[in-house]
């Protein structure tokens, strides 16, 4: 069955269209149809801050049905921090809901007069104002419009980060989960589009119901038994944390000596020890592997995703819990990428050690300063704060500072060491998108039970033999 389309101009009109058979022959949908569009609707020479920039977001085939973790979605745009092309990706309910409003690919084009939000209810696509919603966070965005609006919708929306122009901001689903990486939210924030919101419905019909449900079981039993499946379903994917520090991953002051990987365990274990546990994640998914925790003040925040944990925590150096937490609360509600923010801190820091920069902000180990930072970068300034721009291009405003701005074709690396995990560092010199490899989900050597299709020796961390 050809894709489904949906495109949305926002200075004119939508439409809706059939993309042709071969796309869903070749590519299925989710990024695979993203890149088609991209290679055949983008001008080569589009900026990527432009109203000619596309954005589009796709659903997978699976996508609103009863299968499991199949409710996210994938984004993409040419990148404001590469210039090329741009993936990012996020769990949860959204994508699911897309999917059962006939919308396999929603393509945003335009720029609007003024701040808006999109609405998809049905047949039913409408632009509606979005100044009363400027400034304000994307777990209040996503709570204003569900309580206007009423009923089962699902808010994806962008934060004080991306309205000014941090190039690495995120898109946020659902109040809770983050687009990573590689800036999508800049791109939709230049379009003037503060949030899509998309009324869900009832879960798709499968074919094969009884075939469906032999497959989940099999999921389910596998998940239950799997030692990494226990260890990420109890603290989410920093469940790897202990793989990651045995293996030398973590490394600290911009990876120039090696992470005190027992003061980040003992950090970590007091942020699982914390109480009102809430677990989330895909629709039915018997491996949440999000979880929100309770303050010492009461506050709801985020568990640490192992990105973070390895940014702010080893190359930064902040080893205090609360610190932590309040972090990844703030990229969160920002819109903030926490492992591109990490690594601009980080670079930054480095900077002012090195004297290349005059004004001493940043520490190491200093949270209050990065707490701050954050903050700073996503308030309305006549000067734009450098570190909104992203290593690539921050590396190019500091002269001198090349040889420590780790990053491929303009896209910060992520903290997990590529010195020690060779199929990260293979992930990110091949990635279409850049230095990130979350992009190929390249998590393999971290597993407690490496999969059978990685035999001996490729799934030693620092063999390439078969990785390729």
């Amino acid at each position: 069955m050809p894709l489904r389309s949906l495109t949305v101009d926002l200075a004119r009109g939508h439409a809706r269209q059939l993309l042709p058979a071969e796309v869903e022959r070749d590519y299925l949908g989710g990024r695979g149809a993203i890149a088609w569009l991209l290679w055949y609707q983008l001008e080569p020479d589009t900026p990527p801050l432009s109203a000619n920039n596309l954005l589009i977001f796709a659903a997978g085939p699976l996508a609103g049905s009863s299968g499991y973790a199949t409710g996210g979605f994938t984004v993409g745009t040419r990148s404001p921090l590469t210039g090329g092309i741009a993936y990012g990706w996020a769990p949860g309910h959204w994508g699911a809901a897309l999917h059962r409003n006939n919308v396999d690919v929603l393509i945003i084009r335009g720029e609007a007069p003024d701040w808006c939000y999109l609405l998809i209810d049905g047949d039913t696509v409408r632009l509606r104002s979005a100044r009363h919603l400027v400034g304000r966070d994307t777990v209040a965005t996503a709570a204003t419009l569900s309580a206007e609006l009423g009923g089962d919708v699902r808010v994806l929306a962008i934060g004080p980060a991306g309205e000014v122009g941090v190039a690495y901001a995120s898109i946020v689903a659902e109040g809770q989960y983050l687009v990573e990486p590689a800036g999508t939210g800049a791109v939709m924030a230049d379009k003037k589009l503060k949030a899509i919101v998309v009324r869900d419905r009832a879960p798709l019909p499968v074919a094969d119901v009884a075939r469906m449900q032999s497959v989940l079981q099999s999921i389910q039993q596998r998940g239950e038994r799997h030692p990494t499946a226990n260890a990420i379903r109890a603290i989410g994917s920093a469940g790897l944390l202990p793989a990651a520090i045995k293996l030398g991953a973590l490394t600290s002051r911009d990876a120039r000596t090696p992470a005190d990987g027992l003061a980040i365990a003992r950090m970590f274990s007091e942020i699982a020890r914390r109480g009102g546990r809430q677990e989330r994640g895909c629709a039915g998914c018997p491996l949440p592997c999000y979880i929100d925790l309770r303050t010492r003040t009461g506050e709801t925040h985020p568990l640490p995703s192992l990105e973070l944990i390895a940014g702010f925590g080893a190359r930064v150096g902040i080893t205090d819990a609360d610190t932590m937490l309040t972090i990844a609360d703030r990229c969160l509600r920002l819109g903030i990428d926490p492992a591109a923010a990490a690594a601009a801190i980080t670079f930054m820091t480095e900077a002012q050690d090195e004297g290349l920069v005059r004004q001493r902000t940043l520490n190491w180990g200093d949270g209050a300063a990065v707490i701050a930072a954050l903050d700073r970068m996503s308030q309305r300034r006549e000067k734009r704060d450098i570190l909104s721009l992203g290593v690539g291009e921050m590396q190019e405003a500091v002269w001198g500072s090349a040889a420590f701005a780790p990053q491929v074709k303009g896209l910060a690396m992520p903290a997990l060491d590529p010195r020690a995990l060779t199929e990260i560092g293979l992930a990110m010199a091949t990635s279409p998108i850049g230095g990130d490899y979350r992009y190929a989900m390249a998590f393999e050597e971290l597993v407690a039970e490496p999969p059978a299709w990685l035999p001996p020796p490729a799934s030693g961390p620092r063999e390439t033999e078969g990785k390729a």
